[in-house]
């Protein structure tokens, strides 16, 4: 029999995201959230892209940790960018400009305030 946390882990490794309410429709699972933490602590690495709907209300979607490249859309995650603007870490994406090792040159824009910054790999996710 398959189980929950066996059936989202077939589900990420085929590259696709998952939400609550996608996983709801299609597993029949309605705490998402823990079947994530269970994968996780068996060390598969699982981003989380924060989304709004059409009311404005925030949810996560889950997706399995991809390379991050020059001109890839990524969000800071959250309780990370300690030291950034408050601006910076609250905007919804930025793209990648360049790439050195594990670190990416971000370029975040908001109005007319844009911040160049250097940002360790393992803060962001993959926004796209």
């Amino acid at each position: 029999m398959t189980t929950q946390v066996n059936r989202v882990r077939a589900h990420l490794e085929a590259g696709k995201s998952i939400t609550p309410l996608s996983a709801h429709g299609v597993y029949s699972i309605s705490r998402l959230s823990s079947v994530i933490e269970d994968l996780r602590n068996e060390g598969m690495e699982i981003d989380t892209v924060l989304k709004y709907d059409e009311m404005g209300k925030q949810y996560g979607e889950y997706r399995e940790r991809r390379p991050i490249g020059v001109h890839d859309l990524v969000q800071i995650k959250r309780g990370y960018g300690i030291g950034l603007p408050h601006w910076v870490r609250k905007l919804k994406s930025a793209r990648v400009i360049g790439k050195n090792r594990d670190a990416s040159l971000v370029r975040f824009i908001r109005g007319k305030n844009i911040d160049d910054v250097w940002v360790n790999d393992r803060e962001l996710v993959n926004a796209d």
